[in-house]
């Protein structure tokens, strides 16, 4: 039975703490450890979130760190769940608290990204050991994507678990795995290391459980107006892409498209890295994204509320226009409330459901009535077809009067 927990360090992610309480714990063999501590012994080992507990070891972990803490400050929770909705952050939160398995699901995690790829700094494991007596694996080294520590600015080690056979149930502390290898060190102006550091301050502040936000509407509403038009509605997605393009030459990792963009400003998606890609070239603060400072309002309401205002002020349309800097056809349609008016999609065509077996049934009852006053020859599809009010195409679904009228062209014949 585990008693004793040692005390967790700054930004070590949860995967290097459990790998340290295994080589302190005396077990020999990593599934007596973790039927110590896991509720299902046979679940992989979630590297970068939560495992589901035993009841003891998470009480253990309550009392020494506490569960949230863990969560927060030690797996990539928050990294994944800041820019989510308030109701689905919460939900996450509640979820990922209650320590029920699975909880990547909850989050915008993608599919095709290498999340339990975990890497080290080989700066970052001298400075360890000097201040710690041993060496572990930091939660921002974990993020996908960033190859480059943020902190020295050298290329990051990749941890390899392939050649463990069992390296998916496996703990591995980092002392066991450490290779003492000469990485490259890049400049401080280098764009991968400004991307690096940029995300670990984002990284670094804490998680907002209060604000709601629409990310979409609030990068729309720090765009600049050269990509966005005054109203906001409309956005030279081919233009940004292209400056954005530039403005990343050399990154290692960037991977937006034009289609990326719009699904991000319309608050499609929450894909954590491609979001700060665009704060950061925006040129919007860590603190400024992570408090939520400024408004998330759609930007066209905000612009037809100043409006109105300023129209009520006494200023006329086409005054307006010119401190709005649009055409004044704008602001009368603002004006009119035109803008306002519910957008009705054009409704898609849908074919109805005929009955076409009661349908045949009568054009053969009355059949012989409509050709009454017909001569044989003049009998044929598009003439009964116009006496039934039916369209010649229509015929194809009445097979019974079809073999009415060809045996009456047979007896012709």
């Amino acid at each position: 039975m585990i008693k004793f927990l040692p005390e967790i360090y700054p930004d070590e992610i949860v995967f290097s703490y459990l790998s340290r309480c295994y080589a302190r714990s005396g077990y020999i063999w990593n599934m007596g450890f973790e039927k110590e501590i896991f509720s299902n012994p046979n679940a992989n080992i979630d590297r970068v979130f939560l495992n589901v507990f035993s009841e003891e070891f998470k009480s253990l972990i309550e009392e020494k760190i506490g569960l949230k803490n863990l969560l927060v400050d030690h797996t990539l929770f928050k990294y994944y769940a800041r820019f989510l909705p308030l109701d689905k952050r919460k939900a996450a939160i509640q979820v990922a608290l209650r320590n029920e398995s699975h909880i990547g699901r909850h989050l915008p995690t993608p599919k095709d990204s290498p999340n339990s790829c975990l890497r080290y700094c080989p700066m970052c494991v001298k400075e360890d050991r000097l201040n710690y007596g041993e060496a572990y694996i930091h939660a921002t080294h974990a993020i996908p994507s960033i190859t480059v520590c943020h902190k020295h600015c050298c290329e990051l080690v990749d941890i390899d678990f392939i050649n463990n056979r069992a390296h998916n149930t496996t703990f591995m502390h980092l002392e066991c795995v450490y290779k003492d290898i000469e990485t490259c060190t890049l400049d401080q102006n280098d764009i991968n290391v400004k991307i690096s550091r940029y995300i670990a301050e984002v990284f670094e502040q804490p998680l907002n459980m209060e604000k709601d936000l629409l990310i979409g509407n609030f990068l729309t509403n720090k765009l600049k107006e050269e990509y966005v038009s005054p109203r906001g509605e409309h956005r030279n997605l081919e233009r940004l892409l292209e400056d954005l393009s530039k403005f990343y030459i050399g990154s290692t990792d960037l991977t937006i498209t034009k289609r990326k963009l719009a699904v991000i400003y319309r608050n499609l998606s929450h894909n954590p890295y491609e979001i700060l890609l665009i704060s950061m070239f925006q040129n919007i603060t860590p603190w400024e994204l992570c408090s939520y400072a400024g408004s998330s309002e759609p930007r066209h309401l905000a612009f037809d509320k100043t409006v109105r205002e300023l129209y009520q002020n006494g200023l006329t349309k086409h005054k307006i226009a010119r401190i709005l800097q649009v055409n004044h056809e704008v602001i009368r349609q603002v004006l009119m409330g035109t803008y306002d008016k519910p957008h009705h999609p054009c409704s898609t065509y849908k074919c109805q459901r005929w009955n076409w077996e009661k349908i045949d049934d009568e054009c053969c009852k009355n059949f012989h009535n409509k050709v009454k006053g017909l001569k044989r020859r003049q009998i044929s599809r598009p003439t009964v077809a116009k006496l039934f009010g039916l369209r010649d195409k229509t015929l194809r679904n009445l097979p019974r009067l079809r073999g009415l009228i060809k045996d009456y062209q047979d007896k012709v014949q």
